[in-house]
């Protein structure tokens, strides 16, 4: 459902871009802009991932187009819709709030200059905001600490993030010039410059939003390709505005803009094709996971990167799936869509603290990594030598057992499948310690879940799992221990409920049930002991 309603916006998406061109630029320009971004890769991508990006290029294209009706005809309804289409872009996301600038100037430069248009215009804002994201008033304290802590990253990037990059026209080159190509940049900024030639007005409150997002994604630490997808409408409605002008302006000479449209769409055209045809094709990783499955035991341990390298079921999954469920009933159909396949204890390598420090997971049996790290990490070893350090750490200490790699018909990285058989000396136990206990506390909140509602044997393998991680858990001995007494498996159950009370001879939960365990075998006359 999630991917249906990105689809939809998407859709809408490249319709807003149409009408907005028809409506302020002319109706060429509103198609070519269209047509562009239907064929932008970056925008094909995103379409079809559960994000905010299509929803906020949705909503900043509305706004956008309501800014420049206000502009054209100084209607209350125009500027209030502006007002509301940009509140539920900030909802979305908030960097559609730089927006706030093309309203401001649309009041400004419009036909109607009253302030109650503008005040109206702000409350349309802040109501569709606060309906969007209500928690941002019921615990204002969260999302204002949460909100600048984001902004902080983002400013100045963080070591562990995937794209931190210092080059400041990352967005103009290289990104734009391998997303979109040459011919659409230079069409587009072409375009722009017509327009303030024009019409500087309209160009104003056109471009204020683009050339404004820009200076401020561009400074920023952390640069993801996906913050270029809100100039890509402008872009393309721009280019194709300077396509229907240079038509006009030299009629006799047809080839030039067919020459100029040529260029412009061939870029963005055989990227598109070639990221359809991703989509299309098998995924190495689909392939590596059905080995996985026929091969691996479901008890083993598996390390796999923070972007899962292949996509396993693992009891992270299953616990944030259970954390979404917003009924009983609604937790019993996940637990007993899970309660029989085969589902792997895994832990993510998180490029924070000493990856490099293999000796962490002594307690692993497989660890899972990508290309798509080595690779990224290989382009500047200077800057990434501790993570590269683990790879070779990883390569010395541990079996390569199987390499997946994508065949010409299967998209995809590289994978490889290491199996753990000797480490270092742990040189830092209690970092290990901490690694260990939030994998096993995983297990264990899984085989609680499994427990309550009565699926046993789930429950009690991932007992077990967490069991083999820590086996001090008093909770996981003493839970243990009270599925066996449910099940009648006595003997079982005092064995670990004795384990429990040999850790922690006050536990309660474990008394309690050794108790009724004792009554229960004296009146059967199997005396004490089972």
């Amino acid at each position: 459902m999630g991917r249906l309603t990105t689809v939809v916006m998407a859709l809408l998406g490249i319709y807003s871009v149409y009408y907005l061109g028809k409506t302020h630029l002319g109706e060429e320009a509103g198609l070519w802009g269209a047509f562009l971004l239907a064929a932008s890769p970056l925008n094909i991508y995103h379409s079809h991932l559960v994000t905010a990006d299509i929803p906020v290029l949705l909503f900043i294209i509305l706004a956008t187009h309501f800014c420049l009706s206000y502009l054209r005809d100084g209607k209350l309804s125009s500027i209030i819709r502006a007002g509301i289409t940009l509140g539920l872009g900030i909802g979305a996301k908030y960097l559609p709030g730089v927006l706030l600038g093309t309203l401001i100037l649309a009041h400004y430069f419009g036909k109607n200059r009253k302030l109650v248009h503008l005040a109206w215009s702000f409350v349309g804002v802040a109501a569709a905001f606060l309906f969007t994201t209500p928690y941002s008033i019921i615990d204002f304290k969260t999302f204002y600490g949460g909100f600048f802590k984001v902004t902080s990253i983002m400013l100045k990037g963080k070591e562990d993030l995937n794209f931190v990059i210092s080059n400041p026209f990352y967005y103009l080159y290289p990104l734009a010039v391998t997303e979109i190509g040459p011919g659409w940049l230079l069409g587009g900024l072409a375009g722009g410059v017509q327009l303030v030639r024009e019409n500087y007005r309209k160009a104003l409150v056109l471009l204020f939003f683009p050339v404004a997002y820009f200076v401020i994604i561009s400074s920023w630490g952390a640069k993801y390709p996906r913050y270029f997808l809100p100039l890509e409408p402008f872009l393309a409605l721009l280019c194709g505005y300077f396509i229907v002008r240079l038509r006009s302006r030299f009629p006799e000479k047809i080839w030039l803009p067919a020459l100029l449209a040529g260029l412009v769409v061939i870029w963005p055209l055989t990227n598109s094709f070639q990221t359809a045809r991703d989509f299309v094709l098998p995924d190495v990783r689909i392939r590596a996971k059905a080995w996985l499955e026929y091969n691996i035991p479901a008890d083993k341990i598996f390390i796999i990167e923070d972007h899962h390298s292949i996509p396993i079921t693992s009891v992270y999954d299953i616990n944030a799936e259970l954390k979404k469920a917003n009924s009983a009933k609604a937790k019993r159909v996940i637990l007993s869509h899970y309660a029989k396949q085969k589902v792997y204890l895994s832990n993510w390598l998180t490029w924070t603290s000493r990856l490099y420090d293999l000796s962490l997971y002594e307690f692993a049996d497989y660890f899972f990594v990508s290309s798509e790290y080595i690779n990224l990490f290989n382009r500047d070893p200077n800057k990434y030598a501790d993570f590269l350090t683990f790879y070779r750490k990883l390569a010395e200490y541990a079996t390569l057992k199987k390499v997946f790699r994508p065949a010409a018909t299967e998209s995809g990285p590289t994978l490889y499948l290491y199996e753990a058989n000797r480490f270092p000396v742990q040189d830092n136990r209690d970092l290990g310690e901490a690694v260990k206990n939030d994998i096993a506390t995983s297990a264990y909140n899984l085989a609680n879940e499994f427990l309550r509602l009565g699926f046993y044997p789930a429950a009690e393998k991932w007992y077990r799992a967490a069991l083999r991680i820590a086996p001090g858990n008093v909770s996981a001995l003493t839970n243990l221990g009270i599925l066996y007494y449910s099940t009648k498996r006595f003997s079982l159950a005092h064995d670990w409920l004795q384990k429990a009370l040999s850790l922690d001879p006050g536990n309660l939960y474990a008394l309690e049930t050794m108790a009724k365990l004792e009554r229960l075998l004296k009146k059967t006359g199997r005396g004490s002991h089972p």
